[in-house]
């Protein structure tokens, strides 16, 4: 029916923005949406869309056989002043560790921004399982496919 990237988690705190990678692709953005206004949180494109993350991520294989993918992670704004200095840090480890040795857990992460993208996500996922219609890609996408099914059929 869908998938749901959960490929990079925020370990950089909380964020007013909900970066999404590939967007306007399909009507998961619609659901993403919806989970994203209980914590007052706009929907952002992501900030180098040239550099085409959307196709190089793990969803990349269902998309390219139909299935609406949604990539969507904390965004770039930090939700406040404490979480902007916090970020400075992390921010350059991370940077300089990505699949790299030195990349690895620690433990003085924020796993705020994390927590709050997990329930946002997983709001999406449920509003989807409690839905009878099927995420369509958008007509401009280049994986909409017309005649996809917009309705589960009766059990």
């Amino acid at each position: 029916m869908a998938n749901i990237n959960m490929d990079a988690m925020n370990i950089l705190g909380r964020t007013k923005d909900v970066s999404v990678v590939g967007m306007g692709k399909s009507e998961l953005e619609v659901y993403l949406a919806k989970a994203a206004q209980r914590p007052k949180r706009v929907l952002k494109m992501e900030e180098r869309p040239e550099a085409g993350y959307y196709y190089r991520s793990d969803h990349f294989n269902f998309a390219k056989k139909g299935v609406p993918a949604l990539y969507a992670k904390g965004g770039s704004e930090p939700l406040d002043e404490q979480t902007a200095t916090y970020r400075k840090g992390p921010k350059i480890l991370v940077t300089g560790c990505y699949h790299q040795v030195c990349d690895q857990f620690r433990e003085n992460w924020d796993f705020s921004g994390v927590r709050e993208d997990t329930q946002m996500l997983f709001e999406v996922g449920y509003d989807l399982a409690q839905s009878r219609a099927w995420p369509k890609w958008n007509a401009q996408s280049e994986f909409h496919r017309p005649g996809k099914p917009t309705k589960v059929p009766a059990l």
